[in-house]
């Protein structure tokens, strides 16, 4: 059959049909009916026949209940037989009709014959498949594939898929934006009659160079009686941008587009009269537009009114009313609309912060999973962001490093240098995923290119510090002098940093000081704390401890947990006229410590262990410790040592002792290595070991520690670990002894009273034993009075007696070891 046949048969139908509805210019409704019946009858032979072009029309008259079918599934067989033929426009229709089922089967045969359409040229197929990628519709969400059939539907001409692809490129919608092929793309779509064309790409060219004249597209598109132009050019005579302000030109474009019952403007008239924004404040009015607004099934709309509800912009609040709107809207498809609304199931801000006055009630983690996950997969760059965070750190779902990779990537597929700021700090970390520094800094770097201030000054901490990169002071310069141009706060505050050391820069305090109050200004967590710290001290400036505790104050509240610290050291001690308060120092050492503060964390396990200000609680003792000897806390991993040797809020456990006893020791604290020297000689141990006693005896002793100075002069007397050495010995003891150990004063009195009487390596100096003696009994040894009564000959004797009537009547505190016994094994090792 030939195309010149079908289509006289297709004008006979045409035109009877059209006489149904202007009336007698086609004779009289009986005459229009035999001439369909006519039309159709040769149609049907046709399709007979077996023309696809016959099949096709004949069932799209039946499908529109022009031509009843002669049978029940005559309308399928023949849409069937067409697509059969490669036709593609029955491929198309027979997608659209195995996708009214909800059927896993039905829904895969919807896409076999949409794709088989799209593949055969027709431009509805290929606009339906990119909607479908895009958005996961009953298939996989793939952006690529999205693009890749929207933009061979706009190559072949289609002013829908021409504009819907320049303003996904305008607005980076699930792919890279790109503003010039966007612009490309709607003038395409603008070059003929579409009014929606020729409005985005005027709301393009506004962001550009052309911004008068996109001003002067968009005012004849309202005079055109185009609704969101009015409102476009309301908005902008409200506003007083690229236009004169002019409230009274605002309220009547407004006003025209209400009255097409265009969403936003019932909105933006609401607000209006809400806030008295160029008009009379009018409550009944704004409530009026906002109802109006309410019953508009405008996704748009419904999203700014949710957001005047949530925010109570000129109204109380009302989260459930904003959850309502923003689940109707988000139920219409309207990505950000589903994305805020699952902000609100999570209970959290749109800026990822918990929100306290959110109803639980409304809070559904499913829920907000499942909505942050259709945003997401819509292409929102905040969705994206949100669940490449809850992936990679465990929330809402189970950590999968695969995932938080795949939704970053998504975003910055559309540019979000947020997103490789994200990744790049995954890799940093290596968290969910291997480290990997390289890759690190090639995402901070693309991130830097694209302005990101964040990322260009962690770039610069990382060149400072020749972390993951060799170290260059100047590179790092450069970066923080690039973002603080940008006026990114802790920039300025890195920047100060350099000019306060002279570093890559001549030493400049006045410059850094004034680095520090802009970005201390703009709320810089990092400025507020340092500018408290330079203020507390008083070298760069006057000491001005009220002043620092202001600075630390605000510097706590930005969440600084050091700030939050030494806000907790002012209460508990009262200092800087701050008052002495208990329980707020409690309440700010406590947030510290949840912070990840360490020292305060190892503050908060003293308070617990000992009961200071608190019911003493070893459980919790137990756990602060823990928290603090996790992130390499000496004195906290020598606490949890000996916990775990004495059992105390936890079971005993020696080999836990030793591993904390030996980190904490590692670690540089004399403490530790004291007490580690001593369990490796005690007998607590399955394997003691003096050799290792010895070794840890030695390192505290040269630390500076008098006790394990006194220990190591015994280890050299009694051969613990070591080769006997009087020489040694002497040097130590006398060591232990100034620096204030009166166990080493009580022994050097009677080494020098004495001699060594064996090795003769000491002699016996009764001018030395008399003044170590004197020191003992001025440091606390009643008992030394004995031997200072019988070494010093030029007493009294009344003297001498009251000496030892002392000595008899004091307990003996200090015991001798035994320096000259050479099989002595001094139990004062573990006093």
């Amino acid at each position: 059959m030939s195309n010149k046949h079908i289509l006289t048969a297709v004008s006979g139908i045409i035109i009877c049909i059209g006489g149904w509805y202007i009336g007698d210019q086609c004779g009289s409704y009986a005459a229009a009916r035999q001439e369909i019946s006519a039309s159709c009858a040769e149609m049907r032979s046709y399709a007979q026949q077996g023309g696809a072009n016959a099949q096709l029309l004949l069932a799209e008259l039946q499908r529109y209940g022009i031509r009843r079918p002669s049978s029940p599934n005559e309308t399928e067989s023949l849409f069937e037989s067409a697509a059969a033929q490669d036709l593609p426009q029955a491929q198309y229709q027979l997608a659209a009709a195995w996708s009214k089922n909800s059927d896993e089967s039905d829904s895969s045969t919807a896409l076999a014959y949409l794709k088989t359409a799209a593949e055969n040229g027709s431009t509805l197929a290929m606009l339906e498949l990119s909607r479908r990628y895009f958005q996961g519709d009953r298939t996989d969400s793939d952006s690529l594939q999205g693009r890749e059939w929207l933009t061979k539907a706009a190559a072949k001409g289609s002013t829908e898929a021409q504009c819907e692809l320049g303003q996904r490129l305008a607005m980076g919608n699930m792919v890279s934006k790109d503003p010039a092929e966007a612009a490309q793309w709607l003038e395409k779509a603008s070059s003929g009659d579409s009014l929606k064309a020729k409005y985005r790409l005027a709301c393009l060219q506004l962001q550009g160079q052309e911004p008068d004249k996109a001003t002067e597209t968009i005012r004849q598109l309202a005079e055109a009686g185009y609704a969101p132009a009015q409102y476009e050019l309301g908005s902008m005579y409200l506003s007083g941008k690229h236009l004169t302000k002019d409230p009274e030109k605002a309220l009547e474009w407004l006003h025209k587009a209400a009255e097409q019952s265009y969403g936003e403007a019932f909105c933006k008239l609401g607000l209006m009269y809400l806030e008295g924004n160029g008009v009379a404040k009018d409550k009944k009015k704004a409530q009026d537009y906002l109802n109006k607004a309410i019953l508009q099934d405008n996704a748009t709309a419904q999203r700014r009114l949710a957001v005047i509800y949530r925010d109570g912009i000129g109204v109380p609040k009302n989260p459930r009313q904003a959850y309502k709107l923003f689940a109707k809207a988000a139920s219409q498809g309207d990505t950000r609309s589903q994305y805020l609304l699952a902000c609100i199931c999570d209970g959290v801000t749109p800026q990822g912060d918990s929100d306290s006055a959110l109803p639980k009630d409304l809070r559904d983690k499913d829920q907000a999973l499942k909505w942050l996950t259709q945003a997401g997969e819509q292409g929102d760059i905040d969705a994206q962001l949100a669940l490449g965070r809850r992936y990679s750190q465990g929330e809402l779902v189970k950590e999968d490093g695969e995932q938080a990779i795949a939704w970053y990537t998504k975003a910055i597929d559309q540019g979000s240098s947020a997103a490789l700021w994200a990744l790049g700090d995954m890799y940093e970390k290596g968290s969910v995923v291997p480290k990997d520094g390289s890759k690190a800094i090639e995402l901070y770097t693309s991130a830097a290119k694209q302005g990101d201030s964040k990322a260009m000054t962690h770039l610069g901490e990382l060149y400072e510090q020749g972390k993951l990169v060799e170290a260059d002071t100047q590179r790092a310069l450069d970066l923080y002098a690039q973002a603080a141009k940008q006026n990114y706060p802790n920039a300025k505050y890195h920047l100060g940093k350099m000019y306060a050391k002279g570093k890559g820069v001549s030493k400049d305090i006045k410059k850094a000081l004034k680095l520090y109050e802009e970005a201390a200004s703009q709320k810089d967590c990092d400025a507020l704390a340092e500018l408290a710290a330079i203020y507390y001290v008083g070298e760069l400036v006057p000491l001005d401890v009220p002043k620092a505790i202001n600075y630390y104050t605000a510097a706590a509240k930005r969440g600084s947990a050091a700030a939050m610290g030494m806000m907790g050291h002012f209460y508990e001690t009262g200092e800087g006229g701050i008052g002495r308060d208990m329980n707020k120092a409690l309440s700010m050492y406590a947030q510290a410590a949840k912070h990840g503060d360490v020292t305060c964390q190892y503050v908060m396990g003293t308070w617990y262990e000992n009961g200071i200000n608190v019911t003493a609680n070893y459980q919790k003792a137990f756990g602060f410790y823990k928290q603090a000897a996790l992130s390499g806390e000496p004195r906290a991993q020598l606490c949890l040592g000996r916990m775990y040797l004495n059992g105390i809020g936890v079971k005993a456990d020696h080999a836990s002792a030793m591993k904390w006893y030996t980190k904490a020791a590692e670690n540089g604290n004399v403490a530790a290595q004291l007490a580690l020297a001593r369990l490796y000689y005690s007998d607590d141990l399955s394997q003691p070991s003096n050799k290792e006693a010895f070794k840890w005896f030695a390192k505290a002793a040269n630390n500076g520690s008098p006790t394990a100075q006194r220990c190591l002069a015994y280890c050299y007397m009694c051969r613990i670990g070591c080769e006997r050495n009087l020489h040694e010995c002497l040097y130590w003891m006398e060591r232990a002894a100034s620096n204030g150990d009166v166990y080493a004063m009580v022994e050097l009195g009677q080494l020098y009273r004495f001699g060594d009487g064996m090795d003769y390596v000491i002699p016996a100096d009764k001018s030395k034993a008399i003044y170590w003696i004197r020191c003992a009994i001025e440091h606390g040894c009643p008992r030394s009075y004995q031997s200072l009564a019988y070494v010093d000959d030029s007493l009294p004797n009344s003297e001498r007696e009251a000496y030892l009537r002392i000595a008899n009547s004091a307990p003996d505190r200090y015991p001798r070891a035994g320096i000259a016994r050479t099989d002595a094994s001094p139990p004062i090792l573990n006093d």
